[in-house]
């Protein structure tokens, strides 16, 4: 499917339009500390990125570990005729909890000032806004 110039105008619209929620998401999961070998702290992660999908309504994965953090798949459109959106990527923080104060991230206005806040659960938030807008368009 070739997205028209109409579509993505569209989009960018709703992008806009989900700026400020997205900034809130950023900053509330930024500051969800996980380091990579504590299990309860990464699943915290992955019961965020579930409680946003069901406000959502998006569909869910979870593959359970007992050692490490539980993976969980967002599933985002799977009827459209577009075809389905998944998004995927790590939840763990790796830095010890605490070592970047409390909470680790700072939020200036419309900005957040992270230590690491681009490597961790980032990955996944980065494409939230798009596929959100692509879904509100049925694309």
């Amino acid at each position: 499917m070739q997205l028209l110039e109409k579509d993505i105008l569209s989009m960018n619209e709703n992008i806009d339009k989900l700026t400020d929620e997205y900034i809130n998401i950023l900053e509330d999961v930024v500051n969800i500390e996980s380091p990579s070998l504590e299990k309860d702290r990464v699943d915290e992660v992955g019961r965020y990125f579930i409680e946003l999908s069901n406000k959502n309504g998006w569909e869910i994965e979870i593959k359970k570990f007992e050692d490490f953090g539980d993976v969980v798949t967002v599933i985002m459109n799977r009827n459209a005729t577009g075809g389905v959106i998944t998004l995927s990527g790590h939840m763990d923080t790796v830095h010890p909890v605490g070592l970047f104060g409390n909470p680790p991230t700072k939020r200036e206005g419309n900005k957040l000032l992270s230590i690491g806040g681009t490597n961790n659960h980032i990955h996944i938030l980065i494409g939230i806004k798009p596929a959100q807008s692509l879904c509100v368009q049925d694309i």
